[in-house]
């Protein structure tokens, strides 16, 4: 279902209904500009982006995927390691409250 989700071409989408093959342009985006302290900048949207989110929201409240994310340093996470600390050190204290986390990621 989503095995080619990240690779092919991003200027057109198949649409393989029927047994007809018709390609779709689309105006493809390139992810925002890393933003703040964080310098993150989200992923481009392809189709399962929001079934990613869901996952990874999934992941970060299961203290298991949090203590070994945790546990990684900086050789296994590369580039990332540093704004992946920044991120969930500054959202733990507000986990019981939406309202500010987004105001913290968006």
């Amino acid at each position: 279902m989503f095995g080619d989700l990240f690779e092919g071409d991003d200027s057109s989408v198949s649409n393989n209904q029927y047994g007809k093959e018709k390609k779709l342009k689309t105006n493809a985006l390139e992810p925002p500009a890393p933003r703040e302290f964080t310098n993150l900048s989200g992923i481009r949207n392809q189709g399962g982006t929001c079934y990613l989110n869901s996952l990874l929201q999934t992941l970060h409240f299961t203290p298991e995927f949090r203590e070994a994310l945790f546990s990684l340093g900086s050789e296994e996470l590369g580039i990332y390691y540093k704004a992946i600390c920044t991120l969930f050190h500054v959202c733990i204290p507000y986990l019981h409250n939406w309202t500010i986390i987004r105001r913290i990621l968006f």
